[in-house]
């Protein structure tokens, strides 16, 4: 379990970085604090590889991927309720690529648009 979740922290630090565009990496690496979370820290932040940090984020990365040891171990508790089942089209293949700016933007302006115009549906 101890390598596999070593290996997970690895995705997730070159997940992150693959998020980043060059100008907020720059910005991080300016800050020395900031730049060592992003270059050592794994899921939660976490600097210690023989410290599991975060249970609900390494959750949220095994729900993200598919693919996290220690959240594959809290669902197998059974304790967390069904937000993302296979009936609400969770899909049980594993993916370690993270949405592109361009799809979150995407979102945000739909989002926005549906308030817009609940807006105007709610002054006629």
């Amino acid at each position: 379990m101890a390598t596999a979740f070593a290996k997970n922290q690895e995705e997730y630090r070159k997940m992150r970085l693959e998020a980043l565009d060059e100008e907020e990496i720059a910005y991080l690496q300016a800050q020395p604090q900031m730049n060592q979370k992003l270059v050592e820290g794994g899921i939660g932040g976490n600097l210690n590889p023989n410290r599991i940090r975060c249970l609900h984020e390494n959750y949220a990365h095994f729900l993200a991927t598919g693919s996290n040891v220690i959240g594959e171990e809290v669902e197998s508790w059974k304790v967390i309720p069904p937000c993302c089942s296979e009936e609400k089209g969770r899909s049980d293949e594993a993916t370690t690529e993270a949405p592109t700016r361009d799809a979150a933007a995407a979102s945000v302006d739909e989002q926005q648009g549906s308030e817009e115009e609940k807006g105007r549906s709610d002054e006629a």
